[in-house]
């Protein structure tokens, strides 16, 4: 999948490697601060895309491969692999994302 930040060509795996990445789009806005609030409280490093904010999928194909609708998100392992998903937003994601990441870690 082709992206563009700033007017610089990268793929989706330029953005894995050194922690969890939570990729979202424009209107996953609340994933933000629940990436931010879950990272805290477990210690682990969570890095939010916003993909049709500060990313462009240069050829609209990102919802489908990530199997998501607008407001949903999925969550990426630091060695690439998708280990979690919602495919629709939910009322609390804070609290959703806290409970996948326990599960992922085994806490």
């Amino acid at each position: 999948m082709r992206l563009v930040r700033d007017d610089q060509p990268l793929s989706t795996h330029d953005l894995f490697g050194s922690g969890f990445v939570l990729l979202t789009d424009k209107d996953g806005a609340d994933w933000v601060d629940a990436a931010a609030k879950a990272a805290d409280r477990l210690g682990v490093d969570v890095t939010v895309h916003q993909i049709g904010d500060e990313l462009r999928d240069v050829d609209d194909v990102w919802p489908s491969r990530y199997g998501i609708e607008p407001g949903g998100a999925t969550l990426v392992r630091p060695d690439s692999v998708i280990a979690w998903r919602t495919k629709t937003p939910v009322a609390n994601p804070a609290h959703e994302l806290d409970e996948a990441l326990t599960a992922i870690l085994a806490r």
